[in-house]
């Protein structure tokens, strides 16, 4: 099974982030009625603006394994497409090469005012 990108689990507690549920007080909604419909779920809660779940549940009735495939199989948590992660991946290479650059230049252009003074 795929792990999401934020998972914390304790006995009888789970919070996940659920990417497609934020900024979207529908999909939120349906979220905590997926959830809630579960045996053994105590409460269930979805924060449309963080996209996070936080679920309560009967550990001895339910694991977070459960809940987490229930997600999947609601077509919440996709995984994202190899497509997607290498552009992002790009992104974010890109983004560092450009800072560390600009660290670089500035650090130049920094000894060579001290080497002028």
């Amino acid at each position: 099974m795929d792990v999401p990108s934020y998972l914390h689990v304790m006995d009888g507690r789970l919070r996940v982030k659920v990417p497609e549920m934020k900024r979207s007080l529908q999909k939120a909604q349906h979220v905590e009625a997926i959830i809630r419909s579960l045996e053994g779920v105590i409460q269930a809660s979805a924060n449309p603006t963080t996209g996070n779940l936080l679920v309560l549940y009967q550990s001895h009735v339910l694991t977070h394994t459960d809940i987490i495939l229930t997600l999947k199989k609601a077509e919440y948590l996709r995984v994202p497409s190899p497509a997607q992660s290498a552009a992002l991946t790009a992104h974010l290479s890109n983004a560092v090469s450009q800072a560390i650059a600009r660290s670089v230049a500035e650090l130049l252009m920094e000894r060579a005012i001290l080497a002028l003074l």
